[in-house]
């Protein structure tokens, strides 16, 4: 038997896909306090359990992690996680390329009971359908998919108030893929942005527009800013949506 260059190489490759699927899943996924958090991670890379997923402060429960084979043969990370918790259900997948190329999926995902400052838990769903954001040397090459939310809505209506029904569409916003939700309703009009980077982390902010002063005091009491334009409250934050 001869054995030719091309077999090495494909022993070779095995032995290290293999080495690597079957190591143990920490170290992989290390989490990052207030962003993603879990107790511990069970089973290998190839396959693993987080058990009591906290995304962001929100409960994922215990989130099924599958890293595909091919993937990491042709030099990129390509993992699939499945929410199932009372906050955060659903599926997303993530791609991390050793060229630096990154994509984020979320062929389904839903966040219930979304915790707002000065409210507490408000019982409010927020749904992301066919998102698909792809970046090419760190900048948004494609994105597509659509959510919608009624978080606002719920929190006027613990006030006696009316809020908007947010709703938009993802797409590329310079380097950025971004997440565009606005609605409007009696005078009021709101939006929110999530803006994603290829590097592995975000923004996101909310502009509310209103002149109803009760409103105005229970959205400083959420944590909003007046902004420099009159009736205009803003809040903003950071995030990281690559856990590794």
């Amino acid at each position: 038997m001869t054995i030719r260059i091309w077999h090495i190489v494909l022993f070779a490759a095995a032995l290290i896909v293999s080495s690597v699927a079957l190591a143990p899943a920490e170290l992989l996924f290390r989490g990052s306090e207030g962003v993603l958090t879990f107790q511990r991670a069970e089973g290998t890379i190839w396959k693993s359990t987080l058990r009591r997923v906290d995304l962001g402060g929100l409960d994922g429960g215990d989130a099924t992690v599958t890293v595909s084979a091919l993937g990491l043969m042709q030099g990129s990370i390509v993992s699939q996680i499945d929410f199932a918790g009372p906050d955060l259900s659903g599926q997303v997948r993530l791609h991390a390329a050793l060229n630096g190329d990154r994509r984020i999926e979320a062929p389904s995902l839903t966040i219930s009971g979304m915790r707002v400052q000065g409210f507490g838990r408000v019982a409010s769903v927020t749904r992301l359908t066919d998102i698909d954001v792809n970046f090419k040397q760190q900048a948004c090459a494609s994105a597509r998919g659509k959510g919608d939310s009624d978080v606002l809505l719920q929190v006027a209506k613990q006030v006696g108030g009316e809020a908007p029904m947010l709703a938009g569409n993802a797409v590329c916003a310079g380097q950025f893929g971004r997440l565009m939700l606005q609605g409007d309703a009696a005078n009021d009009s709101a939006t929110a942005l999530l803006d994603l980077g290829g590097d592995g982390t975000g923004n996101w902010s909310v502009t509310y527009r209103t002149s109803k002063p009760q409103l105005a005091a229970s959205l400083i009491a959420a944590g909003f800013s007046p902004g420099e334009q009159g009736g205009a409250f803003n809040s903003k934050g950071v995030m990281t949506w690559l856990p590794y």
